[in-house]
């Protein structure tokens, strides 16, 4: 068994299925572009959200809760906020196929928060924040319809795309590269766990955290 410090082989590389899901058709993604309408819907229940709290908490408060909200939102559900999970959409990171964890939605989010925050700021922050908000969302709807994946600003900084939740060929195709690996490189997969949708797989370095898919033994 390789050493857990050691550096990768150049074929361990060549097979890893981050490389493998960066490389499919329609510009890198499986996935075809999702419709505009599901995705302001779902947009507009998560703000509705997001503003409870500036109803409910003084002004400081409430505009750090409202944007602490919309960084986490698409977290919340392995990809899915509140109202991405009611219209049965998610996002998932493309190079892996993963429902985005909170760094992807910090990122996606990052400008809508801002303008959570700039509700805060006495006196002005009731009519800045809006037309903030106005502006940016003016923009990302543009960039979405123009886009071949409907990806927005936020989503090609995080590297994400919004999906139909029900599909599961990015699932399919990190199977395959992870059936692609070399057995005696699979001990090298930092984590792997299994759901019912099947394998998920995550290769972020050497050391295994998690368990390990074994090779197949040979009868003698």
């Amino acid at each position: 068994m390789p050493a857990l410090n050691a550096s990768p082989d150049p074929s361990f590389r060549r097979f890893s299925p981050r490389r493998v899901a960066t490389t499919g058709p329609n510009h890198g993604s499986p996935y075809p572009k999702l419709d505009v309408r599901a995705r302001l819907a779902a947009r507009l229940i998560d703000v509705a959200i997001a503003l409870m709290p500036l109803f409910f908490l003084p002004p400081p408060s409430g505009a750090l809760c409202a944007a602490l909200f919309l960084i986490v939102a698409d977290a919340l559900f392995q990809g899915q906020s509140p109202g991405k999970k009611c219209l049965g959409i998610k996002v998932v990171r493309l190079r892996t196929r993963l429902g985005a964890g909170v760094r992807c939605s910090a990122r996606r989010n990052a400008l809508f928060a801002l303008s959570a925050l700039l509700t805060g700021i006495p006196g002005h922050g009731v009519w800045i924040a809006p037309l903030v908000a106005t502006a940016i969302a003016l923009i990302e709807l543009i960039r979405t319809r123009r886009h071949p994946l409907g990806q927005r600003l936020g989503d090609i900084w995080a590297g994400t795309q919004v999906i139909d939740g029900r599909d599961v060929r990015g699932e399919k195709a990190r199977e395959n590269a992870f059936s692609m690996l070399p057995a005696e490189r699979i001990s090298q997969a930092s984590h792997v766990s299994r759901t019912a949708e099947g394998a998920r797989i995550i290769l972020d370095g050497q050391r295994p955290i998690g368990p390990v898919k074994e090779p197949a033994r040979q009868r003698p």
